[in-house]
């Protein structure tokens, strides 16, 4: 935790001096870049197992070739007042990012998985993506497995060629071309399109294509009675008002709006916990607030004192998760 904090100090103090920090974590020490590509120069000094941190700002794309972790200020805007948005351009996964992690980013381009790369154990925790899409070869040599992304915000995401992909609370506007043993739990879901062999259960599903089949689904939430099909259904809820369903909704995504459910005791899932975004495994956390200590307010003098000291002022909330 005491070297949590003191990144986060050094970003504070690159921000006093009007330059984006960057902070690389390696072996118990700790760097700071604050040059004109901040990022490019602290992922060129990184080696597998090290930690970057991100301050808000808008950096460009990174692709990676080394096992990471990225911590980002948030996306949220009410969450990062103090910070700022962390925005990267896009990330790509490359040969060599496998059991990589990165969160509280907002990436408007998109999170690609690199063409015919076999990448393993990567984890996609409270980002916004425009998009998360795998680009495997259609073999299962090249399937990628045991990528988690969970309490995301996502446009379009692409699970071709991947076997055992866990998908949990996440908001997301489109899911296509599920892979080998996916399993889709506890998210609101735009449309799905393309779905073959998937476990979904406990979504809120507002539409979907009549390509899916060889699924089951359990405990959805959905806008109309589907077709029977080869798919599986059990304890499903059929035929709801979705333009009733949230306490607020204007679009598929909003920061202002409020995806809990108006009547939550009437959708129960697999687990007996609400369906959709809030229940399950990982409750989807408001905010979207990282797991590190959250930066509420910071105090920060524009020049250092007379005996050359910074005297910086914050409000620190700690993270459970």
């Amino acid at each position: 935790m005491r070297s949590v904090l003191a990144a986060l100090l050094l970003l504070l103090a690159g921000t006093a001096v009007a330059q984006k920090a960057v902070v690389l974590q390696h072996a118990g020490t700790t760097t700071i870049f604050s040059s004109t590509n901040p990022l490019g120069d602290a992922y060129a000094a990184a080696v597998s197992g090290d930690t970057i941190y991100l301050p808000g700002g808008i950096f460009p794309g990174l692709g990676i070739t080394k096992r990471l972790t990225i911590f980002g200020a948030g996306h949220y805007p009410d969450s990062t007042a103090t910070t700022g948005v962390t925005q990267v351009a896009s990330i790509d996964f490359q040969s060599g990012s496998d059991g990589s992690k990165i969160q509280g980013l907002l990436v408007p381009g998109a999170i690609n998985f690199s063409y015919n790369i076999k990448i393993d154990s990567v984890i996609v925790l409270r980002c916004y993506a425009g998009g998360i899409t795998f680009h495997g070869e259609n073999t299962p040599t090249f399937n990628c497995v045991g990528i988690l992304l969970y309490q995301n915000v996502v446009g379009d995401m692409i699970l071709r060629q991947t076997d055992g992909v866990r998908v949990f609370n996440n908001i997301i506007s489109a899911v296509h071309e599920t892979g080998t043993n996916t399993w889709i739990r506890n998210n609101k879901i735009n449309g799905l399109y393309n779905a073959y062999y998937a476990l979904l259960e406990n979504n809120s599903i507002a539409s979907y294509s009549s390509g899916i089949d060889f699924n089951t689904f359990r405990n959805n939430i959905l806008a109309v009675q589907p077709a029977v099909g080869n798919n599986t259904w059990a304890g499903n809820y059929y035929n709801v008002d979705f333009g009733n369903l949230f306490v607020q909704q204007t679009t598929w995504f909003a920061y202002t709006d409020n995806y809990h459910l108006k009547t939550p005791a009437s959708y129960l899932g697999t687990d007996a916990t609400v369906v959709g975004i809030y229940g399950g495994f990982y409750p989807y956390k408001e905010g979207a607030v990282p797991a590190v200590p959250h930066i509420q307010a910071a105090t920060i003098p524009l020049q250092a004192d007379a005996n050359g000291l910074l005297n910086i002022q914050l409000k620190v909330a700690a993270q459970n998760n």
